[in-house]
This record gives structure tokens, C-alpha cells and sequence, in this order.
């Protein structure tokens, strides 16, 4: 069996952006993913207590999972180390897509996955560090945070209203749009919700109110 792992923090976050790269790199590997696997849950929470868990203890020997970077897997470096010991006692083989990574069992991937861990456990650190100091600096010269009521959120679409307006008058589909603008569904409905551009007119084959499940498991 080949599983897919997908974990977004909030509602807010796109999942799609994780599965079109799982499937790219899937296709890539000349691999056919069986099962997707999605949640939405904060890292804070164990792996036990979130379907990760229940992946782990149900996956067997040459299973495959995938996942876009280990930070999917947990938010300490203990926790994904254990994580990875699990599946390595398992004979269940990790692909990590961004890095291009393998972990099974053997004593390279081992040291490779804490490295990976270690990387990305400081840089977390760092940033929320950041995060933190530029807080305090902006509540205390008074300024309001936060953006103006009723303003727009920023998008990857912002200045390409008049090249959405163009593929819609040549009734390019909404699939084919997203994959010219490079941005998921998702992403492309909120950005035509937010400004008012009203799809219906266009009728187009593929329009939904609901955002489109363009890959199915």
C-alpha cells in the first residue's frame, strides 16, 4: 500500500497545494498512491492522538508513505525521530518529497532524518523568535496589528485579474486556469469570491460553488 499524509494547522491553510505535489512526486516515482490520509491538527498534538497514529500501527512491512517534508510529521525533533523509528522497526519506507529524501532502515537515513529534524526544529525556533520581537516593537510604538477592516487579503493572483478575465471570455476551463496561474482550486475560487468576479456568467463546464476534488485516492 501506498499512502499519502497530508496535515495543514488550520482551516486556512491549502491542503490541495500538499496533494498535487504528492501526486506529482508520486507519478514521478512511477508510484500509485492508494489511500490519502488528511487532517487538520496542530503539530503541538501527539501523532498518537491524530490519524497519523492510527496510519503508523495499521501500515505493514513495504508499505510506502508519503509526505512533503518531515515537519508534516510532528514539531519536535524528538517526536519525529520516534516517528521514524516506528516505521523503520516496521520495514515501512518514508518518501519525503521537497527534499527528495528515502528513510528506511538503515543507518544513513537515520542520521539524514535527525539532521533534516534538527534543521527545521532551530529554523521554527528562529522564526518564531522573530516573531515574537517584532510584536513587542510594533505594540509598543502603539501601531494597530492586524489588517484595516475590510481590506483584502494578499493573493498570488493579485494583478492577474486581466489575464483570468481573458482565459474566462475564451472559456478555458477552471482546471486549466489553475495549472497556467500554477495556484490549486481553492486558491483560485477565493481569490474570484474576494473580487467579485462572478464565474456564473462565464459558464464554464467545470464551474462548481464548491471547490472541485480534481485527484481521487
Amino acid at each position: 500500500m501506498v499512502y499519502a499524509y497530508i496535515r495543514v494547522s488550520t482551516k486556512l491553510q491549502d491542503q490541495d497545494k500538499q496533494k498535487y505535489e504528492l501526486y506529482d512526486f508520486a507519478h514521478a516515482k512511477k508510484l500509485m498512491i492508494d489511500s490519502i490520509i488528511e487532517e487538520v491538527v496542530s503539530s503541538r498534538k501527539s501523532y498518537r492522538n491524530r490519524k497519523l497514529g492510527e496510519l503508523i500501527e495499521n501500515a505493514s512491512e513495504k508499505d510506502i508513505i508519503l509526505v512533503t517534508e518531515l515537519s508534516r510529521l510532528g514539531r519536535s525533533i524528538m517526536e519525529v525521530m520516534e516517528i521514524l523509528n516506528q516505521l523503520m522497526v516496521k520495514k515501512v519506507k518514508l518518501l519525503i518529497s521537497k527534499n527528495d529524501m528515502t528513510i528506511e532502515e538503515n543507518f544513513q537515513s537515520k542520521v539524514m532524518a535527525f539532521a533534516f529534524s534538527l534543521a527545521a526544529d532551530i529554523e521554527r525556533e528562529l522564526i518564531s523568535s522573530r516573531t515574537r520581537e517584532a510584536l513587542k516593537k510594533v505594540k509598543a510604538e502603539g501601531k494597530t496589528l492586524g489588517r484595516p477592516k475590510g481590506s483584502l487579503s494578499k493573493s498570488k493572483l493579485d494583478e492577474k485579474e486581466q489575464v483570468i478575465d481573458l482565459y474566462l471570455s475564451k472559456k478555458i476551463s477552471i482546471t486549466s486556469i489553475c495549472k497556467l496561474l500554477e495556484v490549486s482550486p481553492a486558491t483560485f475560487y477565493n481569490f474570484c469570491r474576494n473580487r467579485s468576479i462572478d464565474l456564473n456568467r462565464y459558464k464554464l463546464k467545470d464551474y462548481s460553488e464548491k471547490v472541485p476534488i480534481i485527484y481521487r485516492a
